[in-house]
């Protein structure tokens, strides 16, 4: 059996959250493009599952990876795998942002999918072949939602770690912080890189792929100019009740042949009274000033986890989002002090670490992350900042309520609900510990918060987040 350019072993100890398009295009669209390029329907939903499979995993969720194997662990191999899978080119690992660009319509991706095209398919290897494809499917796509020089993770938070292997959305398309870069709706009239065209190239790949493949086929392709018009309206939907309508619509893909429940996780408000009104129809824009950052890696230490230590994180975590005091938190388990430095970036907001902290930690229970999304994610300088809530009862978001630790996060491949390494934190002096987790609702984010000795207590001095 051929071995697919990741590497089976690669796969397996990477493998559980996503990175780039979301949902919406890496299955439901892939699914139905299949489905009209002439495969079998268990085939589509083979290829489509395959297509998402790329964002789910210890490694394949990109954020999990950035946020654990390379910042903390340095790890190029997690580096590498993240740059095949989600921003394909043939730049260097490590290598300067710049010089690991990821070009538009990439020729990495398209080498994998003319590799796996002409690979014949049997019996015997038809469902690894078709995991191969899809695999290379969603490098495609991605190489339309991550073009341009990647961000760096962090930038502007007062650290920039690990620069020359962490991977986040270009600055263009919004940066590492918001998820603005996969929301097809804010660049269906961007002139250069459209959506209309990476759904088109998927299309063509699919077509390709059930012509050298016959026996997968139940009938002949569609004409894409018979769907154009269909694609442009999934495309403009900006909600996920528009996005689940548009799945409704077709009766020869009938909405309940798709996995349940994929619109759900979608970074896209469920839904709209007024329809956005900032920065309309592109990305967020926000400022800061990163020349505080220290540009410095993180070192793991092999220090144990002293018992105080996780007794703290455990009470932490159980009054954040079990409890919800959040002002006790913010008062009593977090050093205002250190969150004033980490925004020194953002000017005046420095000034204000209490209001930051708030919102940061309340905007996490918020049931509707597109709302999240749609006000800046957390960076304090976007235009709708101001409009997320200080605490969880807070309108106009309805929040989730969570019955356990457990029930809320995760550390993917780890079976606990955090993890918590000794680091050197630069350029604080001595140990610090650093907490890595997910939320098991919201695939497309991890958080890592710093906890160290404060005094005569442990605290919560810094706190981050990744975004696919």
């Amino acid at each position: 059996m051929r071995k697919s350019l990741v590497s089976a072993s690669l796969v397996l100890a990477l493998s559980s959250t996503v990175w780039a398009w979301e949902a919406d295009v890496h299955y439901g669209l892939t699914l139905w493009l299949a489905v009209k390029a002439g495969f079998r329907p268990q085939i589509a939903e083979q290829i489509a599952a395959a297509d998402l499979s790329a964002d789910q995993g210890t490694f394949l969720p990109a954020p999990w990876a950035v946020g654990f194997h390379i910042l903390i662990l340095g790890d190029v191999q997690a580096s590498e795998s993240i740059q095949e899978l989600h921003f394909p080119s043939y730049g260097p690992v490590p290598g300067t942002p710049k010089e690991r660009s990821v070009p538009l319509d990439s020729r990495r991706a398209h080498d994998w999918l003319q590799k796996d095209t002409q690979f014949p398919t049997t019996l015997d290897n038809e469902s690894s072949e078709l995991k191969n494809f899809g695999h290379a499917l969603h490098s495609l796509q991605d190489s339309w939602s991550h073009e341009g020089e990647p961000d760096v993770a962090f930038r502007c938070f007062g650290i920039q770690p690990r620069s020359k292997l962490s991977w986040a959305h270009p600055i263009e398309r919004g940066g590492w912080a918001v998820h603005d870069a996969d929301l097809t709706y804010l660049w269906k009239s961007d002139k250069k890189n459209r959506p209309i065209d990476m759904a088109h190239a998927t299309f063509d790949a699919l077509v390709a792929y059930a012509g050298k493949h016959p026996s997968l086929r139940q009938h002949q392709p569609a004409d894409w100019s018979t769907l154009e018009l269909s694609v442009r309206t999934f495309i403009e939907a900006e909600t996920k009740d528009g996005k689940r309508a548009w799945f409704n619509a077709d009766t020869d893909v009938p909405f309940p042949s798709y996995r349940e429940k994929f619109v759900e996780g979608l970074s896209l408000p469920t839904s709209k009274a007024t329809p956005r009104t900032i920065n309309a129809l592109q990305s967020i824009k926000w400022t800061c000033d990163k020349s505080t950052d220290v540009v410095a890696d993180i070192v793991r230490k092999a220090d144990r986890i002293p018992p105080e230590v996780r007794s703290f994180l455990d009470k932490f975590f159980q009054q954040w989002l079990v409890d919800r005091n959040i002002e006790t938190v913010v008062k009593e388990m977090v050093d205002l002090s250190e969150i004033k430095r980490e925004l020194q970036g953002f000017g005046g907001i420095a000034e204000r670490p209490q209001l930051w902290a708030q919102k940061f930690l309340t905007m996490w229970l918020l049931s509707d992350h597109g709302f999240v999304n749609e006000n800046g994610h957390g960076v304090p300088t976007a235009p709708g900042f101001a409009s997320l809530p200080l605490l969880p009862s807070s309108e106009p978001a309805p929040s989730a309520r969570y019955g356990s630790v457990d029930a809320a996060i995760i550390a993917p491949g780890t079976g606990t609900s955090y993890q918590v390494d000794a680091v050197e934190w630069p350029p604080v002096p001595g140990t610090s510990f650093v907490v890595t987790f997910r939320f098991k609702g919201q695939a497309h984010d991890a958080l890592v918060l710093v906890a160290r000795q404060v005094g005569q207590a442990i605290r919560i001095v810094r706190m981050f987040w990744l975004v696919d």
